[in-house]
């Protein structure tokens, strides 16, 4: 989080909501790709997801269709 605090990206892409988490409210644009779920972290991907903090992606077709830039 840090290191995003002193860069400031727009777009941010992991597959472990552990990191994704820590960076709500800091990186506008962050994309869980393909999460990696332990049991524990389904209820909060559904609360990143329904919040519109977090948009899943299957792939990199599905990235590059959310940004603007690369579309």
């Amino acid at each position: 989080a840090e290191i995003c605090r002193r860069i400031q990206p727009k777009y941010f892409v992991d597959d472990r909501l552990e990191v994704l988490r820590h960076l709500v409210g800091l990186v506008p644009n962050l994309f869980a790709f393909r999460p990696r779920l332990e049991d524990k972290e389904e209820a909060l991907l559904v609360h990143l997801i329904t919040s519109g903090q977090v948009k899943s992606v299957r792939d990199w077709i599905d990235i590059e269709m959310a940004i603007p830039s690369l579309a």
